[in-house]
């Protein structure tokens, strides 16, 4: 999701039973207004991974009565503006010991690993993240995938629809 959209979330947006976020709205400048483009309304999936954190956030929520899924600890209130989460953002990396990076690129991550290691088609993908085309996804991400058609298993008989390998990957990680 966009940094505005995460922080627009409200629990009524979040099905856990069904796994499923409802993105409909984004902050901007302290307004709340829909998404960047109409095809940016949308349903993502929850993944398993996500929803025991989505759990644990559901219940520090509880305690402190937001209805917003992410709120400013130090006021308790929704975020104005997703500049306005990148303090609390650096000081997470400070505390993981990881290298500084824009929130956003945690969108570029997502989306990377999502195409290179998932099996999922290019079209779910790109529904997943509000693009309009698989295209726009195509050519927005294509530039992180460097040498991806060097992974290509080389079992594949390219003149018929037969491989002699059911992994057409080969192991190779880049």
């Amino acid at each position: 999701m966009r940094p505005g959209e995460v922080i627009a979330l409200t629990w009524n947006d979040i099905d856990l039973d069904n796994m499923i976020i409802d993105v409909n709205k984004r902050i901007a400048h302290g307004i709340t207004d829909t998404p960047k483009t109409k095809s940016s309304i949308r349903k993502v999936p929850i993944f398993q991974t996500l929803k025991p954190y989505l759990e644990n956030q559901f219940e520090i929520c509880k305690q402190e009565m937001s209805l917003f899924v992410f709120f400013n600890p130090n006021t308790k209130n929704k975020f104005y503006d997703s500049k306005k989460l990148m303090k609390h953002w650096y000081n997470l990396l400070d505390r993981c010991n990881f290298k500084h990076r824009v929130f956003y690129n945690t969108r570029h991550t997502f989306v990377t690993n999502m195409i290179r290691n998932s099996g999922v088609s290019i079209l779910d993908i790109s529904q997943i993240v509000g693009h309009k085309t698989i295209e726009e996804t195509i050519s927005t991400y294509a530039k992180y995938l460097p040498q991806e058609h060097l992974k290509i298993s080389r079992k594949i008989d390219v003149f018929t629809d037969k491989t002699t390998d059911t992994n057409l990957r080969s192991p190779i990680k880049a």
